[in-house]
C-alpha cells in the first residue's frame, strides 16, 4: 500500500507540472525538478540504501521525461519534423521505463539494472534523433549510476544478486 502511494505521488509530481506547460509555458518545468527532489529525498530517507538507486533512476526519469515533453511541445507541431515525432514519444516512454524498473522486487535486480541502463541509453538516442537541442542526456549519468548502486547494495545483502 505504501509503495503504491509513493509511486502515485511520483507520477502526480511529474504529470502536474508537465500538464501545466500549455498554460504557464516552459517555465512550469522548473517546478518538476524541485518537486522531484523533495520526493526523492523523502523516499531515500525512509528506504535506506536501496532507495538511493531507485531515487537516482526516478530523478533521471524526471529530467529525461521533462526534456522529452519539452521537445515534443516545442518541435512536435513542426510539419518538417512530423516524421520524427515517434522518436520523441519513444524517448518519453523510455525515460519512464528507466525510472520505474528499479522498483522491481525480489530476484529481478539484475534485470532491473539492465533495463534501467538500456532504456536510458536508448531514450538518449531516440531523443537525439528527434531533437538535438535538448538536455535529455543529463539524465543518462543518473540512469547509469542507479544500477551500480542497486547491484552494489544487493551484493552486501544476504542472498546476493
Amino acid at each position: 500500500m505504501r509503495r503504491t502511494l509513493l509511486l502515485l505521488a511520483a507520477v502526480v509530481l511529474l504529470v502536474i507540472p508537465l500538464a501545466a506547460i500549455p498554460l504557464l509555458g516552459t517555465s512550469a518545468v522548473i517546478v518538476t525538478p524541485v518537486l522531484a527532489a523533495v520526493f526523492v529525498v523523502g523516499y531515500l530517507w525512509q528506504s535506506g540504501g536501496r532507495g538511493l538507486g531507485v531515487g537516482l533512476a526516478m530523478l533521471g526519469a524526471v529530467v529525461g521525461g521533462a526534456n522529452a515533453v519539452l521537445a515534443l511541445v516545442r518541435v512536435g507541431g513542426n510539419p518538417n519534423c512530423h516524421a520524427r515525432v515517434g522518436f520523441g514519444w519513444a524517448a518519453l516512454v523510455l525515460a519512464l521505463i528507466a525510472g520505474l524498473t528499479p522498483l522491481m522486487r525480489g530476484q529481478r535486480r539484475v534485470l532491473a539494472s539492465v533495463l534501467t541502463a538500456g532504456a536510458g541509453l536508448s531514450g538518449a538516442v531516440a531523443s537525439t534523433l528527434f531533437d538535438i537541442d535538448t538536455f535529455y542526456v543529463v539524465a543518462v549519468p543518473l540512469w547509469l549510476a542507479s544500477p551500480m548502486v542497486l547491484l552494489a547494495g544487493s551484493l552486501r545483502q544476504p542472498g546476493g544478486l
